[in-house]
């Protein structure tokens, strides 16, 4: 007879009333064993301190080996480790990297190694990992890079990939190849012919101990000198900007000039207009001696500088030899 029995009515209202849940994260909760389970609030501090946003330039892998090394600190008696570092992990997560977290389904995620694997599809995919190895193998020392620094570089480069897959010999061919000449020469020189000579082992011996000297022992031809508070720019760019400033100059000298030879010309034709059609007679006439324009004291000299014209050397305006001098004088200081 029961089973005859009508289903209960439910009101529309309760099928779209919100369904309060307990939890919302796609993190499980973990049983844990022990009485008194409470995460330090200085720890949840310490974590936050080094929040991962999602950025596209983010390093993932710095940022779960620096996440790692603040959980490792804590140790709870019936506590695993899984279940301090998940409960911390969200608290390590802040906007899209947060939201990514809430996406995922409820409970999905029970061990740390399903959230560290789940963590790197997302922010380490393939594409970026074949990104890193073509850097790496396409490895470049700098101008004016000192070896340690080239090799610090490098060292970033391989930790950043941790999945490289590049073998033991073949980092050390890679570095090696992307090394200046004189640098190669010099690790030759220290090899007693070539680095390629020794085992993978001794041949990381030999470049470890350079690149330490090289740290403790700069050259001023292989390094730049850096102030605190000081842009400093390459010598290319700074004798580029010399030889712009100087051709500004010599660009203003030859506009003086250009003024002067008008002025000059102006001079010259002025009122000269009825002697262009014969400018050199073949006879000469005994009067033309007393002529009002042979005498510059005569007011009426057609060929007397208007007003206001300067005779004399402009002031400020240098020769283009001044100018090669000051600027050699102060390239070479």
């Amino acid at each position: 007879m029961a089973e005859n029995n009508p289903p209960p009515l439910v009101p529309i209202r309760d099928h779209f009333r919100p369904v309060v849940q307990d939890h919302y994260s796609g993190i499980a909760r973990g049983t844990i064993n022990a009485n008194n389970f409470e995460i330090n609030p200085e720890l949840i501090n310490m974590v936050q301190q080094n929040q991962f946003v999602g950025a596209s330039t983010a390093d993932p892998h710095l940022y779960l080996r620096e996440f790692l090394e603040i959980t490792d600190t804590v140790k709870l008696n019936g506590v695993t480790d899984d279940i301090i570092r998940l409960h911390l992990f969200s608290f390590s997560l802040m906007d899209q990297a947060r939201s990514w977290l809430q996406s995922l389904s409820l409970g999905s995620i029970t061990t740390w190694e399903d959230m560290a694997v789940k963590f790197l599809a997302k922010y380490f995919p393939p594409a970026k990992s074949t990104q890193l190895k073509i850097e790496i193998s396409s490895f470049r020392q700098n101008d004016f890079e000192r070896l340690y620094e080239a090799w610090e570089r490098y060292k970033y480069l391989l930790r950043r990939c941790p999945n490289n897959k590049f073998a033991y010999w073949e980092k050390i061919k890679l570095f090696y190849n992307g090394l200046n000449a004189p640098t190669r020469m010099s690790m030759d020189s220290a090899a007693r012919g070539t680095i390629f000579a020794k085992d993978p082992a001794q041949a990381y011996e030999m470049l470890k101990k350079m690149t330490i000297n090289s740290f403790q022992w700069p050259t001023e031809c292989t390094g730049l000198k850096k102030s605190a508070g000081v842009y400093v720019i390459d010598p290319l760019t700074s004798f580029s900007d010399q030889i712009s400033a100087l051709s500004k100059q010599i660009a203003a000298i030859n506009i003086a000039q250009t003024h002067t030879l008008d002025e000059a010309q102006y001079i010259n034709t002025r009122g000269y207009e009825g002697y262009r059609s014969n400018p050199f007679p073949n006879s000469y006439h005994p009067d033309l001696r007393n002529h009002v324009n042979f005498s510059y004291a005569n007011e009426k000299n057609v060929f007397n500088p208007p007003s206001g014209f300067n005779t004399n050397k402009r002031e400020g305006s240098s020769s283009l030899e001044d100018v090669v001098s000051t600027f050699v004088a102060e390239s070479v200081i």
